[in-house]
């Protein structure tokens, strides 16, 4: 018989390296200033990477919650570009060359891709066979376009993942996980889905 389970991703609200648009892969930088309702007062189990951007993030939108954390699910990690921004990188070759190559290339004293892309995966699997729906996580932008790569069909370098959005997979495992349905809620719009969802666990 077919398990089904409903994956919710968020990305974490700014903080100011984002606003200045510099590369805080593990730099623990934390959000800004920010007022925002809770999305669900219902005591739920969430998932989070260990940074304290992600784990702030988690208390304000699921105050009740219990936040379990996971370095695994931390955004991938810049070396020596960490902090840096595109003005302060633009004429190092290394950097040219990863912007071309992304995949291939590996930021100095950073993390590859393909390491990058494994832990992820080894701790998304994990939870998806060991975890009830739905999964809920608060990660990174890169780990979210990561997972709509594997999900969707979307290529990594495409895969846009902004702060204001939840992510819902309908996850089917047969064989192996695939997605059967995937939408985009603005967080502003995202109520009545954490309402459907978390009464149908009830």
């Amino acid at each position: 018989m077919a398990r089904l389970i409903d994956l919710i991703i968020m990305r974490h609200l700014p903080t100011y390296g984002n606003q200045q648009k510099q590369y805080i892969g593990w730099t623990n930088q934390e959000i800004l200033d920010a007022e925002v309702p809770p999305l669900t007062n219902q005591e739920i189990q969430v998932y989070s990477s260990d940074l304290i951007r992600c784990i702030q993030t988690s208390t304000l939108y699921f105050p009740r919650s219990t936040v379990h954390t996971d370095a695994s699910f931390r955004e991938l990690h810049f070396g020596d570009w960490e902090e840096k921004t595109y003005a302060d990188l633009q004429f190092d070759t290394a950097y040219r060359n990863w912007i071309d190559r992304p995949l291939e290339s590996t930021p100095p004293k950073g993390e590859s891709f393909s390491e990058f892309e494994t832990r992820v995966h080894q701790a998304l699997f994990n939870l998806l066979d060991t975890s009830d729906s739905p999964l809920i996580l608060v990660v990174h932008g890169g780990v979210i376009r990561l997972i709509k790569s594997w999900f969707t069909l979307t290529p990594f370098q495409q895969a846009a993942a902004g702060h204001n959005t939840v992510f819902h997979f309908t996850l089917e495992k047969k064989e192996s996980w695939s997605c059967i349905s995937y939408s985009e809620v603005p967080i502003t719009a995202s109520e009545p889905l954490f309402t459907r969802i978390l009464k149908e666990t009830m």
